[in-house]
C-alpha cells in the first residue's frame, strides 16, 4: 500500500526520553514529510498549547488534535466537544462529597480546585480566557479504591463522559470524543483518506487512532499485552519517528515517495 499521511501521538511517542524531547533525526524526517506534501497530524492528549509549540518547531501547517480528541484547531477555525452541564454539575458534586482536587480545562483557560495538575500551567494566566466549553476534568486521583469507587459512579449514574486512568489522575471527556473521532473529522474536512495513513502512538490510549488508519505502530510504553495486529517499536529506541518514515514512505518502503536519508 502507498500511505498518504502520518498521524502522531506526543507524549512517550514523538516526545521520549529523559529529559523529554525530539531528536534532530525524528524533526528532520517529519519535515521532509510535510516538504513533500505528506499530511503530519498531531493528536495528544496534552493541552492545544503544548501542541501548538511542538506544531511550529516541526514546521507544520495542519489542524492539531488536541485534549484528547475533544478540541480540533484549523487555521480558521475550531471545533469542540465538551462535557455536558449536567454531567459538569454532578463530577464536581462527587468531588467535592470525597474532597478531590480537580481541574477544569476549557477550550482557552482552566479553574480548578486544590492542587493544579502540573502539566496545565500554561493555562493559568491565559491572555484571553473562553469558560463557555468544559473539555476535560481531571481529577487528582491516586488510590485505586478511589478510582474504583470515581469509575463506578460514572457507570451507575450514567454519565455522558470517559474517564482515562493515569498514574495520579484521571481524565474525564465527553463520550462523544476520541482521538480516533477527531481525525475523521480533519479527513473530511480537509478531503484526505485517513484509512491510508498511518498512525504511531501508544496501547491502549490510541486504539481509536489506529482503528482509523491503515496501520497501526505501538510505542511500547507500558506492560499491556499488544494485539498482534499493532507493529511494535520499542520506547528506547532513540530515532523511532524516522526509522518509521525510512520504512514506509521512502524509495525502500511501500510509498516510493522520497530519496532515502
Amino acid at each position: 500500500m502507498k500511505y498518504t499521511g502520518l498521524v502522531l501521538d506526543l507524549d512517550r511517542t514523538l516526545i521520549r526520553g529523559e529529559p523529554n524531547s525530539i531528536s534532530d533525526k525524528d524533526i528532520n524526517a517529519i519535515k521532509q514529510l510535510s516538504d513533500n506534501n505528506i499530511p503530519v497530524v498531531l493528536a495528544t492528549g496534552s493541552n492545544y498549547d503544548k501542541a501548538n509549540a511542538i506544531h511550529s518547531i516541526l514546521g507544520l501547517n495542519t489542524p492539531i488534535i488536541s485534549h484528547l480528541g475533544t478540541l480540533i484547531t484549523f487555521n480558521e477555525k475550531e471545533v469542540h466537544f465538551p462535557i455536558d452541564k449536567t454531567t459538569v454539575k454532578l463530577l464536581e458534586e462527587w468531588a467535592f462529597k470525597t474532597s478531590t482536587s480537580y481541574t477544569k480545562v476549557y477550550n482557552r483557560g482552566i479553574d480548578y480546585k486544590g492542587n493544579l495538575i502540573i502539566d496545565y500551567l500554561p493555562y493559568v494566566n491565559p491572555k484571553e480566557k473562553d469558560t463557555s466549553n468544559v473539555l476535560q476534568i481531571i481529577f487528582c486521583i491516586d488510590d485505586d479504591d478511589k478510582a474504583d469507587c470515581f469509575l463506578e459512579f460514572i457507570s451507575t449514574n450514567k454519565l455522558s463522559c470517559y474517564g482515562y486512568l493515569y498514574t495520579s489522575y484521571i481524565v474525564c471527556i465527553s463520550s462523544d470524543a476520541d482521538k480516533g473521532m477527531a481525525l475523521r473529522i480533519v479527513g473530511d474536512e480537509l478531503d484526505w483518506d485517513i484509512s491510508r495513513f498511518i498512525a504511531i502512538g501508544n496501547y491502549p490510549s490510541d486504539s481509536s487512532l489506529f482503528d482509523e488508519v491503515a496501520k497501526g505502530i505501538v510505542v511500547r510504553s507500558n506492560n499491556f499485552e499488544i494485539p498482534s495486529m499493532y507493529e511494535v517499536v520499542e520506547a528506547n529506541s532513540k530515532n523511532v519517528i524516522s526509522q518509521v518514515i525510512n520504512k514506509y514512505f521512502y524509495k525502500s518502503g511501500t510509498a516510493g515517495l522520497l530519496p532515502q536519508l
